[in-house]
C-alpha cells in the first residue's frame, strides 16, 4: 500500500441449514416482519442493527448486514480478529455456531491513504476491456464516487475521508481517527461486492463464514 492500508470484510449475507441439535434462541431480538414465505425478520441491536432471518419450516437462519457497523459503528477498519469477536458475540446470543453458514454474498474493502487527491484516482480509473463491467456514474458524485457492475460482482471506488465526514457524527469521527484515520490525509476506498462468491472465487463450491477470515483466502481477496 502507498502509505497506510486497511483491509476488511464488510457487508455480508450468509445462510445456515439448521440441524436437529440446532435450537436458535431469538428471545433477545426484536421481530420486525413475518412473511408468507415462512421467513421471519428480526433485528439484533448493536452500534447498527443486524438482520437475522429465520425460516422455521425450512430450518434456515440467515444473517444480513455489516459486521463492522454492527460491532463498532463504522467500516474504516475492521480486522479479522474483530470479525471473529463479532461473530462469537452473535453466536452466543443465538445459541448457534454460524461459522459454518454458507456465504450468499459479501463485500471486501481496502482503504488506502494516498498522496494524491482521491478524485484523481477515481476519475482516471477505467474498467478493463472485455471485463463485462458497466460503469454507473452520477454527475452529482463529482469525482467522489464511481461504481462498476457485472452479474457476479459490483466494484466501488470512493473518497473514504469525505464519506466519513458526511455520514459520521463528531464523536464517531474521533473514534475512527483513533483507529488510524487521518482527517488531513487523502483516503481512497475500493470495494469488491461478490454477488456470487462461490462462482468467482471457489470453482462453484460454497464458501463458509469461517473462510472469510482464513489467512489463505485473505490473500485472494486482496
Amino acid at each position: 500500500c502507498p502509505l497506510n492500508c486497511f483491509k476488511m470484510i464488510d457487508y455480508l449475507e450468509a445462510t445456515k441449514q439448521l440441524q436437529g441439535k440446532d435450537k436458535p434462541f431469538l428471545g433477545h431480538l426484536h421481530q420486525e416482519a413475518a412473511y408468507q414465505s415462512g421467513w421471519n425478520k428480526y433485528l439484533l441491536n448493536g452500534c447498527k442493527s443486524l438482520e437475522i432471518l429465520h425460516n422455521k419450516p425450512a430450518s434456515l437462519i440467515r444473517i444480513k448486514g455489516s459486521l463492522a457497523y454492527f460491532y463498532q459503528g463504522h467500516n474504516f477498519s475492521f480486522t479479522n480478529r474483530q470479525f471473529v469477536e463479532a461473530m462469537n458475540y452473535i453466536n452466543d446470543i443465538l445459541h448457534l455456531n454460524n461459522f459454518d453458514a454458507l456465504v450468499d454474498l459479501f463485500e471486501f474493502g481496502q482503504i488506502l491513504e494516498v498522496e494524491d487527491l482521491p478524485r484523481n484516482f477515481i476519475l482516471n480509473h477505467r474498467e478493463r476491456p472485455k471485463s463485462g463491467l458497466l460503469l454507473y456514474e452520477n454527475p452529482k458524485d463529482r469525482g467522489n464516487f464511481r461504481r462498476w457492475e457485472a452479474p457476479e460482482i459490483r466494484l466501488k471506488m470512493y473518497d473514504a475521508g469525505k464519506n466519513i465526514q458526511q455520514k459520521q457524527d463528531k464523536e464517531m469521527q474521533e473514534l475512527i481517527q483513533a483507529g488510524g484515520w487521518n482527517p488531513k490525509g487523502s483516503h481512497l476506498k475500493f470495494e469488491a461486492h461478490y454477488k456470487k462468491p462461490e462462482a468467482l472465487l471457489n470453482k462453484g463450491r460454497g464458501m463458509m463464514l469461517a473462510d472469510l477470515v482464513n489467512p489463505n483466502w485473505s490473500q485472494t481477496f486482496r
